[in-house]
């Protein structure tokens, strides 16, 4: 029996601001550091085998601090990254759904069933989430603990492939920024414990940061 530990990266300007990021690759903001700090020190006295981050700059960031809390090191993996926004990456959410409601309206309902512009499609991701899990299988295996640090859109899909929720449903479950959703895996088996997790970050908690349609 191994536990997984998902994370959020950090607050970056465009969370905060309130732009989609995609695979833009975005530094955390002051705050973002702050919330990576106090995630480490939450994280400390967790049993952790190895830290995986997707490579963009802010998840690799928060890897970072959860590392030095740890004083271990970390590995990134490039199926982690987040969904490509393709032509969406780096418009505010408000200037996508003024110029193209019924898109974004797409995008909320029906995730699964649509496309971003010149972007990635949420199943394309998906099957970057399903590989990213093969190789941690084979990789790392089922007994060991492991912490994955990457972005909202990645880590819902990780849990709708962890418990069969259909990609149409992905935008219900909110994901703060560095959150802690905690899975147990029983030899393949996945069982969610807990989703969302961000009590440790006291004054810093941003409140709606986790669902973009409280965003929008």
């Amino acid at each position: 029996m191994g536990k997984i530990y998902l994370i959020r990266h950090g607050e970056t300007p465009s969370n905060s601001g309130k732009r989609f990021q995609g695979q833009m690759n975005v530094q955390l903001n002051a705050t973002g550091i702050a919330q990576a700090k106090k995630m480490g020190e939450f994280m400390k006295d967790k049993h952790i085998d190895v830290i995986y981050t997707s490579p963009l700059l802010r998840a690799a960031t928060t890897a970072a601090h959860l590392a030095m809390a740890k004083g271990m090191g970390y590995k990134a993996l490039d199926d982690l990254k987040e969904i490509n926004f393709g032509d969406w990456e780096g418009k505010l959410y408000s200037e996508i759904y003024d110029k193209e409601p019924e898109e974004f309206d797409k995008f909320l309902i029906c995730p699964g069933d649509w496309t971003p512009p010149n972007g990635e499609s949420f199943n394309d991701a998906m099957l970057r989430v399903q590989r990213a899990y093969k190789f941690l299988a084979e990789e790392v295996g089922h007994d060991k603990d492991i912490a994955i640090v990457s972005h909202g859109g990645n880590i819902r899909l990780q849990i709708c492939m962890l418990l069969g929720i259909p990609i149409n449903n992905m935008w219900k479950v909110s994901i703060n920024n560095v959150s802690v959703t905690t899975v147990t895996d029983w030899d393949g088996n996945y069982i969610v414990e807990s989703v969302n997790d961000f009590h440790f970050l006291g004054d810093l908690i941003r409140h709606g940061s986790g669902n973009i349609r409280k965003e929008v």
